[in-house]
Parts: C-alpha cells; structure tokens; sequence
C-alpha cells in the first residue's frame, strides 16, 4: 500500500514530492474492487483500511502512522468505505448492510443507520451529520452520527443530473460538501447544506472519483476515463 502528495506546478514555491510505504502485515492483503479501502485522520496520525486478513475475511482496520501494528475494528467483518469523525475519535464504515461507527480507543461498532452494503462515500461533518451515499443511484443523504431519520440531499435524474452523486467530501466551513457527478454534464459539484442548492466547479464532462480539497486551493481527482491518471485543478471555492 502506497500514497503520496505533490504540489502542482502553478505554486511559487513547490514542496518536493513525498511518499510514504506502508506495507500490510505478512497475512493481511488489499481486497479488490472495494470503495476507498483507506482513510486518514484529519490530523495525519491514524489511518484506517479495509484488508483480507489470513483466515480470507474482509475487515478494517486501525494503524497509528508512527507504529508498526494494526489492530482490527471488532465487529467490523465486510467493512467498506472508511471514514473519520472530524475529532479522530470515531471511525465510521459500512457493513453487515448499515452504516456503522466505532470509537478508535476500542470497543463494539454502533449502527447508525440501515442501508445497502455497497456505499459510495461518506464524510462526518463538524456538526455531527453525516452525508453518505447509499447506493450509486440513491444521491446524497444526511443523518444524525448518532442515528435518526435521515435526509434526502441531492437526486440524480439520468438527465442533467447525470445517474449518481458519490464521495462526498465536507469543505472547510462544514456547510458546503463537494461531490462527484456520475453522467449529465458537471463532474464535480458543491452542495450548500442550507439550501441545498448545487453548483458546477469544473466545465467538463469527463467522468471523475475520489475527490480531494489540498489546503492550497486544488482540487484533486482521479480520471475515469484514463486509467491511472491522478489529476489536479484549482478552483475558487470562495466565490460559491
């Protein structure tokens, strides 16, 4: 397992490029095919990831960056989809078709709501709701981190629209959250929790995954249609 950060070029004075290996565990391997199988606390200290460990099963996975041993999350089995709290107290997960979330000092996953085992992306916001896509075609939802009714966002009407709305990512503020559009004719979208109101970011229609805001100003994604490619574009989030 590897990562890695570059600064892209328009910045005056570039940072070198640096990665970080991660090896997994003798018996533990990545699993294919599963939605973004790792997730970093906001303060760059905890990651979390999904593996196949040596009995075969899927589950997820706790590993502080300055040590050597993970720990498994307890109850964790076919996990998908990792995700942290804003205060890296929680991480939260799908499986056993819920969204779940367990405290990262130990103990049982809590479930937070019901849902198919799929998922395409959550994120915890600072004021304690999380957006999460249940399904490719269900848009954005809203629930309460600790369980309720939840709330339909966004829906995709195969038109304009496009036919998904996936990784949804909170902003700085806590109360605009940028995600993907799959389809229609704006591949990445901000979302003003308030009112609820979209808007466009990039002009093109080129379908892209794995949303990311750097602290300068860039956005980066990876590009569907050409496999491999890690992308970068600024963008003026302060004018939306």
């Amino acid at each position: 397992m590897w990562f890695g950060t570059r600064s892209a070029p328009e910045i005056a004075d570039p940072s070198p490029v640096a990665r970080v290996a991660i090896p997994l565990p003798a018996d533990q391997r990545q699993p294919r095919l599963l939605q973004y199988p790792l997730a970093i606390t906001r303060d760059g200290t905890l990651l979390a990831y999904v593996a196949r460990g040596g009995d075969g099963i899927i589950r997820l996975y706790l590993r502080p960056l300055d040590r050597v041993e993970a720990r498994a999350v307890p109850g964790s089995e076919g996990a998908r989809a990792p995700f942290f709290s804003p205060d890296g107290d929680w991480v939260g997960f799908v499986a056993y078709g819920a969204l779940r979330k367990a405290r990262v000092a130990g103990g049982e996953p809590v479930r937070i709501v019901q849902m198919a085992s799929t998922a395409f992306g959550a994120s915890w916001g600072p004021d304690g709701n999380i957006v999460y896509a249940p399904t490719i075609n269900s848009g954005l939802w809203s629930i309460s981190a600790d369980g309720g009714e939840p709330e339909q966002l966004t829906q995709p009407d195969f038109g304009e629209e496009g036919y998904a709305h996936v990784w949804p990512q909170h902003l700085g503020d806590g109360r605009r959250v940028l995600y993907n559009v799959w389809g229609g004719n704006n591949p990445e979208r901000v979302l003003d929790l308030d009112t609820l109101e979209a808007k466009s970011i990039r002009g093109s229609t080129s379908e892209s995954g794995g949303l990311r805001i750097l602290p300068t100003g860039h956005m980066i994604y990876s590009d569907r249609e050409g496999v491999g490619r890690l992308l970068a574009a600024q963008i003026d989030l302060g004018s939306m």
